[in-house]
C-alpha cells in the first residue's frame, strides 16, 4: 500500500496515464467562513502525502480534522488532475455500505456484481486522484479494507483521511490534530495576540457581533477565555456564539469554576474533556425547550426539514411551550443548528459533535428508541408519500426530496433491520424506494437493504412480497439473473397464496427479468396478465409503468406498430407533469421514428432535459446514447462525440452497456456504422465525447445547433502542444510564479518544475517565461 515512489515521481506519469475525466473535477464543499491558522499543519500534511499514499488525521471531536483536510485537499488540487473528491461517513451507520457511500461521492453508481469497491478501483486505476475519507472513527474495519483494496489497484491514488483514531493499516502516515495553539502568559502580549486561537476567537467573534473589536480593555480577557478554552476550534467558536446574549465579560463568568486552567500540557482525554464542558456549558444555557429540541433533532442523519422535526417534537410537545418554529430558530442563532439551502428548500444540521451529545442526552432520558421509532415512521409515512407523487404534479419535488433525504432513509432502514419487530415496515420502505434505487443508481444498496432485512423473518407476507418484487428489478438490472430467478420461484409460492393483485407484482417482476434475458415472448406474456390485473383493481401507477414495459417488448422486438400505440396510451394514461414515465417514453418514441430526423432529436432532448430535472442517471444515459444513433445518419462526427459520452455514463454507473438486451443491438449498429463512414477520424470523435463531464455531456446533447462539437477539455484546446502536467505549468508561468512557487503549488520538486518549464520553452520555441505568458493570454482569447 505504501508505494515506493514518491508524489513527484507519481506525477511524471500523469502525460501517459489513461483519463476519462479532465479539467477541473471534485466535489469538495466551498468553505462558509475564514480559514485560520494550520500552516504547519498543512506543509506537514503535503510533506506526508508526498511519500505516502495513506494519511490519516487523527484527533478528538471539535478540534478541527475535517476543516483542515478539506482546506490542505483544497491546496492541492491542481497536483491531482483527475480531481480531489471528498466521502462524508460522519452520518453513515452500517459498515457494508462505505464503499457504495464513497462511490456516491466520486459519482460512480455501482450497480454490477462485482459490487462497489470494484468499480470504485476500476474508476480510480488510471487516474491521479486525492481521496479524502472523513469521518472514520465508527467504520475503521471497512475503512482499512477499502483504502486497502483500491490503493493496491490505483498507484496514483492517494488518500487523505480523519478520525478519532488511525485505520491501522499497513503503510498508513499519521498525523495527530492538536487544538490551536493558545496564548503563553510568559510570551509579550503582542506575540500572544498571533496565536491562530486568538485570531479564530476574534474572526468568530466579529461575524456574530460586527462592531466587536479588540482593546485595551478587553485583550486579557480574550487571551484568558482562548487559554481557558485549550484552543479547541468548537469550544472557540461556541463561545464566540454567546457574545450575542452577553457581554465578554459574562461569557468568562460562566466559564470560571468550570475549565480547569492551563498550565502545562494535558492529556487527550482532559481535553476532550473541555470539550463535552463546553458543549454542556451551551446545553444549560438553553432554555428547556431548546434543550428538549437539540435532543429530538440529533436523531436525524444529514440534516432536515421543518415538517420532520415537526412531526417527531410534537409527539412531546405541550400546549405551554413556545412555537416549535421559535425554538428551531432560537437554536439556529446560538449556532447548534446549521441552516443552509438545497434545491431551493431550507435544511437544518448539526455538527456530528453536537449531534453526538444530543443522542447522549437522548438514551440518558430512555428516550433513544422513542425517537428513532418517530423518525423511522415519519420517512415511512414520507415514502408512502412518495411513491403516490410518483404519477402527479409533485413527482420532481419528490426525487429531489429523496436525494435529500438519503441519509435519514439510511437511518430509518438501520432502525428497521436492527431493532426486533420492525422489519416490516422497514421492508415496505425498502420496496417502496424501487425508483429511488434506479434512477439514483443505488441498485446495490437497495438489495443490500432488502436482504438484510428479510433477515429478520417478517411475518408480513404482503411485504415481502413487494419486496421481493423489487428485489427482482434491482437483482435483474445488476445482471444476476439467476438470484432473480430464485427470487421469483419464491414470490410465486407466497403471492399463490394471496391470489391477485399480489401475483401481479410477481409477473412484473418476472417480465421485466424475462425481458433482460431477451426472453420477448415470456416477458410480453407476464406483463399483459399484470396489465390487466392492475386495470382492475385500479392500481393506475404500476399500470402505467407495466404498460410501458410492455412497448418495450414490442420495441425490442422491432413491432413499429404496436410499440407507439402503447408509449401514446402511456402518455395519456399520465398527468401532463408527471416525468419519469413521459420522459421514458418520448425516448423510446424518438428512436422509433426515423423518418423526421430534427423531429426526433428535439423529442429526445426533451425527454433528456426531463430526466436531467430529476437524476434519473439510467435514463440519461439511454437517452445520450439514443442521440447517437438519431444523429448518426446526417452527423456522424456530432454521432461519435455522443456515443463516448454516453459509455462513459454507463461506466460511471458500473452497467456494461452489453447487459442491457435491445439497446446493446442498437449500439453496436450505431458504432459499426460511424465507424464505416468516419473512418480514422472515428476515434478522435468518440474520445473528445468520451472526455465529457456528465453535466457538459449533457449541455453538449441539448445544444441546438446540430453540427456542434463537443468542447474539448479546455486545458487540451488551450495547450494542444504541450502535456498536462506542462499545460499545468505553464498556466501558473503566465500567473508570475517562480519555479519555487510552482514546485509548491504542484507538490513536486524545484528541479522537476525547472524541467518542465525547460520543456515548455523548447517545444513553443520560446527563449523566455514572458513569451509563455503572452502565448496562453492569446490562446485563451481565442
Amino acid at each position: 500500500m505504501t508505494g515506493t515512489s514518491s508524489l513527484t515521481h507519481s506525477m511524471l506519469g500523469f502525460v501517459a496515464a489513461p483519463r476519462a475525466v479532465t479539467g477541473s473535477v471534485g466535489n469538495l464543499p466551498a468553505e462558509l467562513t475564514s480559514f485560520v491558522g494550520r500552516r504547519v499543519e498543512q506543509a506537514e500534511i503535503r510533506r506526508l502525502l508526498s511519500r505516502a499514499r495513506l494519511v490519516t488525521l487523527t484527533g478528538f471531536g471539535g478540534v478541527g480534522k475535517t476543516r483542515l483536510a478539506l482546506r490542505a485537499a483544497t491546496e492541492l488540487r491542481r497536483a491531482f488532475p483527475d480531481g480531489v473528491w471528498f466521502a462524508d461517513l460522519s452520518t453513515l451507520s452500517d459498515p457494508v455500505l462505505v464503499p457504495d457511500t464513497v462511490a456516491s461521492a466520486l459519482k460512480l453508481h455501482p450497480q454490477s456484481p462485482r459490487g462497489a469497491i470494484g468499480v470504485l478501483t476500476e474508476f480510480l486505476a488510471p487516474r491521479h486522484a486525492l481521496l479524502v475519507l472523513d469521518s472514520c472513527e465508527h467504520l475503521l474495519d471497512p475503512c482499512a479494507e477499502l483504502a486497502g483494496s483500491v490503493l493496491q489497484c490505483a498507484p496514483n491514488l492517494r488518500i487523505l483521511a480523519t478520525s478519532r483514531q488511525s485505520l491501522n493499516t499497513a503503510g498508513e502516515q499519521i498525523l495527530p490534530v492538536m487544538p490551536l495553539p493558545v496564548p503563553d502568559k510568559l510570551h509579550p502580549r503582542d506575540a500572544q495576540l498571533e496565536d491562530s486561537s486568538v485570531n479564530l476567537f476574534l474572526d468568530r467573534a466579529m461575524a456574530v457581533v460586527p462592531d466587536f473589536r479588540l482593546t485595551d480593555d478587553n485583550m486579557d480577557k480574550v487571551l484568558g477565555l482562548c487559554r481557558q478554552l485549550e484552543g479547541v476550534p468548537l469550544a472557540l467558536e461556541l463561545a464566540a456564539v454567546q457574545l450575542r446574549g452577553m457581554s465578554l465579560t459574562e461569557v468568562l463568568e460562566k466559564l470560571s469554576g468550570r475549565f480547569p486552567s492551563l498550565t502545562g500540557n494535558r492529556v487527550a482525554a482532559d481535553r476532550q474533556h473541555s470539550l463535552r464542558e463546553c458543549i454542556e456549558w451551551s446545553y444549560e444555557l438553553c432554555t428547556p425547550a431548546e434543550r428538549d429540541l437539540w435532543a429530538q433533532a440529533a436523531v436525524f442523519a444529514g440534516g432536515f426539514e421543518l415538517d420532520a422535526i415537526e412531526s417527531i417534537a410534537t409527539a412531546t410537545a405541550h400546549d405551554s411551550e413556545p412555537e416549535l418554529a421559535s425554538v428551531l430558530f432560537s437554536l439556529v442563532d446560538k449556532s447548534i443548528l446549521i441552516r443552509e439551502e438545497q434545491d431551493g428548500k431550507t435544511r437544518y444540521r448539526m455538527l456530528e459533535i453536537i449531534r453526538q451529545y444530543g443522542q447522549q442526552r437522548l438514551r440518558d432520558s430512555g428516550q433513544w428508541i422513542t425517537a428513532r421509532r418517530r423518525h423511522r415512521d415519519f420517512y415511512a409515512d414520507f415514502v408512502d408519500q412518495a411513491q403516490a407523487g410518483w404519477g402527479n404534479i409533485r413527482e420532481s419535488d419528490w426525487f429531489a426530496r429523496l436525494r435529500r433525504e438519503h441519509a435519514n432513509l439510511q437511518a430509518a432502514l438501520e432502525f428497521c433491520a436492527t431493532e426486533p419487530g420492525e422489519a416490516v415496515i422497514g421492508l415496505r420502505m425498502a420496496a417502496g424506494l424501487r425508483h429511488h434505487w434506479m434512477t439514483r443508481g443505488l441498485v446495490r444498496e437497495g438489495r443490500h437493504w432488502i436482504t438484510r432485512l428479510r433477515t429478520q423473518k417478517p411475518s408480513d407476507t404482503h411485504a415481502t412480497i413487494l419486496a421481493i418484487n423489487t428485489a427482482v428489478w434491482l437483482a435483474t438490472l445488476q445482471g444476476d439473473l439467476t438470484i432473480a430467478a430464485s427470487l421469483l420461484d419464491e414470490g410465486r409460492a407466497l403471492a399463490h397464496q394471496f391470489g391477485e393483485p399480489a401475483e401481479a407484482f410477481i409477473r412484473q417482476a418476472s417480465g421485466f427479468r424475462a425481458l433482460f434475458a431477451n426472453d420477448l415472448p415470456r416477458a410480453a406474456n407476464d406483463f399483459e396478465k399484470a396489465l390487466a390485473t392492475f386495470e382492475t383493481v385500479g392500481n393506475s401507477s404500476e399500470q402505467v409503468y407495466t404498460l410501458f414495459l410492455l412497448a418495450l417488448v414490442h420495441t425490442f422486438a422491432g413491432d413499429v406498430e404496436r410499440a407507439p400505440t402503447r408509449y401514446h396510451e402511456c402518455l395519456a394514461l399520465d398527468p401532463p407533469d408527471e416525468i419519469l414515465i413521459r420522459a421514458k417514453c418520448l425516448s423510446w418514441l424518438a428512436v422509433l421514428h426515423t423518418a423526421d430526423i430534427q423531429g426526433d432529436l428535439k423529442m429526445e432532448q426533451e425527454s433528456l432535459r426531463l430526466k436531467w430535472s430529476i437524476d434519473d442517471h439510467f435514463g440519461i444515459a439511454i437517452s445520450i446514447d439514443a442521440m447517437a444513433w438519431i444523429t448518426s445518419w446526417n452527423n456522424p462526427r456530432r454521432a461519435a462525440a455522443l456515443l463516448g459520452a454516453a459509455v462513459t455514463r454507463f461506466d460511471e454507473m458500473g452497467i456494461p452497456i452489453s447487459s442491457l438486451p435491445g439497446l446493446f443491438t442498437r449500439h453496436q449498429e450505431c458504432e459499426t456504422r460511424l465507424r464505416q463512414t468516419l473512418a480514422d477520424t472515428f476515434a478522435d470523435a468518440y474520445t473528445q465525447g468520451a472526455s465529457l463531464q456528465r453535466d457538459t455531456a449533457i449541455q453538449y446533447a441539448l445544444a441546438e445547433e446540430p453540427h456542434a462539437q463537443p468542447a474539448p477539455d479546455s486545458a487540451r484546446s488551450s495547450f494542444d502542444l504541450l502535456t498536462p502536467r506542462e499545460s499545468e505549468v505553464a498556466a501558473l508561468v503566465s500567473q508570475g510564479l517562480s519555479n519555487k512557487d510552482i514546485a509548491k503549488m504542484l507538490v513536486i520538486s524545484q528541479r522537476t518544475a525547472e524541467s518542465h518549464v525547460q520543456h515548455i520553452l523548447t517545444k513553443l520555441s520560446f527563449a523566455s517565461r514572458a513569451q509563455i505568458a503572452t502565448w496562453i493570454t492569446e490562446r485563451r482569447r481565442k
